[in-house]
């Protein structure tokens, strides 16, 4: 599969017209899929975004410069109906005698955790482009989904050392937990990992007020932001979805912290801070160690972590939120910032132009 597509802005600079149907099947994603492109500010093309299949109807085609068709292919439980799958292809291919392009749509995912989608060979027969959620996908999505809502953080008072929330048990992220306990350096935390055989939760008044415990955190809750987890605990540890060397993808455990102004400690892809560092955003390396985000072991990229939150533990946190203070704010004032938010999103939908252009 072809990978997402850097921006070279050499690359595009004739102004064409551009239209994208944001998801042939409209399975429920197609609105976050416009919603995101919508957030572009590319000034030298004309984007036409289209959520409906049916309402391709009503436009004329012809004028259009580019045809790009985004196929959402997270919903494996509908590939199991014989016509759904007969009506997705039947619309490919009158799609494609409009001139139109295709990209497989997965910025919900890494690349990594991408290759267990059991359908993903189906797809490829359509296309070799696939739209993976890299750093921005997560930022938007957390944007969009926060902006309007009225946080309260107060950092004057710390209980806890800790934050470290764990949902779905993956290799690499048990191995990091089995560490960290085994350092005992969770005795005086906030700490869950929900898919563990006997599942560890937060204690109840901890929890999300809004939801019913037992369904807490499966069913879309998981981007939900409640002030008094982080305003209890020092740092945050922020256990990614995938740790591998060939990519770097930020997710929304990275994003709540920067919302509420907190340190974090990440273990993520290698280059991950780098990677943070590039879009803007700024991190601790003056005040504990972030040598491990160069560490391409996996097992000694733990270990490294490890060293860094004993360092955390042994800090007065009123000095450590002291001298923390202006990055913390640049970094939540920089997440808010939409401006630059649609900076990231140019790059990625100039890419999808940049595959079009490619026959």
């Amino acid at each position: 599969m072809e990978e997402n597509i850097p921006y070279n802005s050499q690359s595009i600079s004739i102004i064409m017209k551009n239209l994208i149907l944001t998801d042939i099947m409209k399975t429920g994603h197609h609105w976050w899929y416009a919603q995101f492109i919508k957030y572009n500010t590319i000034k030298d093309q004309q984007i036409e975004v289209c959520d409906d299949y049916y309402n391709l109807n009503l436009l004329d085609l012809e004028k259009f410069d580019r045809k790009i068709a985004i196929i959402c292919v997270m919903n494996d439980h509908l590939l199991k109906n014989e016509e759904y799958r007969t009506d997705l292809l039947t619309r490919v291919e009158k799609l494609k005698k409009n001139g139109f392009k295709f990209i497989l749509g997965i910025p919900w995912e890494s690349k990594e955790t991408a290759k267990e989608n059991k359908h993903i060979d189906f797809f490829s027969n359509i296309s070799k482009f696939i739209w993976y959620g890299e750093h921005n996908w997560f930022w938007f999505y957390m944007y969009e989904k926060n902006y309007s809502k009225n946080f309260i953080f107060d950092h004057s008072k710390k209980s806890y050392d800790f934050l470290y929330l764990n949902k779905q048990v993956r290799t690499s992220r048990k191995k990091l937990y089995d560490e960290i306990l085994h350092d005992n350096l969770l005795e005086n935390s906030l700490y869950t990992f929900i898919g563990l055989e006997n599942p560890v939760r937060l204690p109840y008044e901890y929890e999300l007020p809004w939801v019913d415990r037992k369904n807490y955190p499966w069913y879309n809750h998981d981007q939900d932001i409640y002030e008094k987890i982080y305003n209890e605990t020092i740092c945050n540890i922020v256990s990614e979805t995938n740790v591998e060397n060939n990519e770097i993808f930020i997710t929304e455990k990275v994003w709540k912290p920067i919302i509420a102004e907190q340190p974090f400690v990440v273990y993520g892809n290698p280059g991950y801070l780098k990677k943070l560092h590039e879009i803007g955003f700024q991190t601790f390396n003056n005040f504990f160690d972030e040598s491990y985000d160069t560490e391409l072991d996996k097992d000694l990229r733990i270990k490294k972590i490890i060293k860094t939150l004993k360092e955390i533990r042994e800090k007065d946190y009123k000095e450590l939120y002291l001298k923390t203070e202006d990055i913390r704010k640049h970094n939540k004032n920089l997440f808010w910032n939409k401006n630059e938010l649609s900076k990231s999103i140019n790059e990625t939908v100039l890419g999808f132009f940049k595959f079009s252009d490619r026959g």
